[in-house]
Parts: structure tokens; sequence; C-alpha cells
């Protein structure tokens, strides 16, 4: 593995997804979407046909999955970091740019980020740059997460007024815009959360991962059936999406070599969250 340079880079934040400026296989000025719920990095059909990259079609993959046209390892640069990426795939991206409203050349997944530690600070926003194990501030609240299939998951306490809390496994993902999202099978399981209409009761329901509670009341939280992507094929044990508007609610350095992370939280943190929009 190349040698990481500490360093900071300016990230933009559009609808809660963060966007970086990163160089593929030489070709500058492009904008990634760093996406801890993917382990495979997307690339988009135009960039693919701008490299002359050949993908090889999956058998029995889903057209909208990164999976389904998969690509040769390449060198992505991130400042002035240089790292190769071997799990790729041809990406409908343009689906992603229209959601955030910005354009979105590459999707960044995991396979990556295991090879650096990366903190995402909505404050100062910034994307900074260390070496795996690099020491994190004492503030800092530390997150074991189990890392199966290379995605982050942390074991989280949702808990409604009343209620001892219910504990489940909860994918750790940046790269999702709604609030939270439940699983079917989770929302079956448990009508004390979830009610009929596939919503969190109204009332309050708190979460904590690993003792640490991620921002204020939910209400009105979809539930909805896993996803057909390389994440949801393996997320039948999972409860859900921790997403992008809780997780921008703090400062995050992602340690997934390690498989850690650490939270501080910003100020107002604990306020309410809105209805998110549905997926």
């Amino acid at each position: 593995m190349a040698q990481i340079h500490p360093e900071s880079i300016h990230a933009e934040f559009h609808k809660e997804i963060v966007i970086v400026p990163c160089m593929l296989a030489g070709v500058s000025s492009l904008r990634c979407v760093l996406d801890t719920g993917s382990s495979m990095t997307g690339v988009s059909p135009k960039l693919v046909e701008q490299l002359k990259l050949h993908p090889v079609s999956e058998p029995g993959a889903s057209s909208s999955s990164p999976l389904a046209y998969t690509l040769p390892s390449q060198k992505v640069q991130l400042g002035t970091n240089m790292l190769i990426v071997e799990r790729m795939g041809m990406a409908p991206l343009d689906v992603v740019s229209k959601a955030v409203g910005e354009r979105v050349d590459v999707l960044l997944g995991t396979s990556a980020f295991e090879q650096l530690q990366i903190t995402i600070d909505p404050v100062l926003s910034e994307v900074r740059i260390a070496a795996p194990s690099t020491a994190v501030s004492g503030t800092a609240h530390s997150i074991q997460i189990i890392m199966p299939n290379h995605v982050p998951i942390g074991f989280a306490t949702m808990k409604a007024a009343g209620d001892k809390g219910v504990i489940v496994p909860m994918h750790i993902d940046t790269g999702s815009m709604p609030t939270l999202l439940l699983n079917k099978p989770f929302w079956d399981a448990h009508p004390e959360i979830a009610t009929g209409n596939r919503a969190v009761r109204d009332s309050d329901v708190l979460l904590t991962v690993d003792g640490m509670r991620f921002g204020g009341e939910f209400r009105n939280v979809p539930a909805i059936e896993s996803l057909d992507t390389s994440v949801a094929r393996s997320s039948r044990l999972v409860g859900g999406w921790i997403g992008a508007p809780v997780l921008n609610r703090f400062v995050i350095t992602y340690d997934l070599g390690r498989s850690a992370m650490y939270t501080t939280p910003v100020s107002g943190f604990d306020r309410p969250f809105e209805r998110p929009p549905a997926r």
C-alpha cells in the first residue's frame, strides 16, 4: 500500500451528501461522492467511455447495480494521495446527480476507504486524510463496528417512549440522503417502533450506537424493502441504514481498516429531525 500523506481537502455538501474533487486514471476535476454504504466504487458510463475502459458484464446482476459491469482496477487520487481501487463497476450515476442536484462522476466505496483514515467534517466543509491507525482526538467517542462485505455496520439501539429499546445492526451510510431507513423485516418484527404505514411511530424514537446518542427524535421515518444493490443483497440481517443527515451532525473519523469510527457531535446535534424525503 502506498504511503498516505496527511492533508485536508475542501468538501461540498449537497443535500447532506459529501462531494470532493478527485482524479481517476489521469482525468482531473472529477466530482466524487464518498459512500460508506457500498464496497464498490462506481464510475459513470460517460466517464467509462471517456477513459476507454472495457466493462465486463456480470451474469445475473441487475443493470442498476455497480456489479453489473465490472471494470479493471484503477488509480484514484484524493488530494495528493493515490489509491489503487480494485472493486470498481460502471454505475448509473446520473440518478445520483439528479438526486443531489450536482454532477457526480465517481462514487467512491469502502474498498478505497480501507486504505486510509478519513474524517468528514461538515463544520469546516472539509475531508481530512491520514494514515490508518492515526491517533484521534481524545474527546471523540469511539464506536466499534463490523465490516461484513467491507461495509460498516454499527449496533444501534432504537428506543421509543416507555420502551426498553431494540438492538439492531445498522449500515453506516454516508451515501444515503434520507435520515433513517428501516428494512421491512425489522419493521414487521417490531410494531412497537414502526406503524402499519411503514413509518416510525409519532413519538420520540431515540437512536444510539455503541452508547453514543445520534441526534434527536425521529418521526415518520420510512421503512423500505431491501434495495437491489450489492449491499442490500447482504442486508437481510440488518435493520436498516443510518443516513447522511444523521451522520453530518457529527465530525466522524472512519478507520475502516481497524473496524472503528470516532464521533464528535457538532452544535445542535440533538435537535429533532424533520420528516425525511422518500428514497
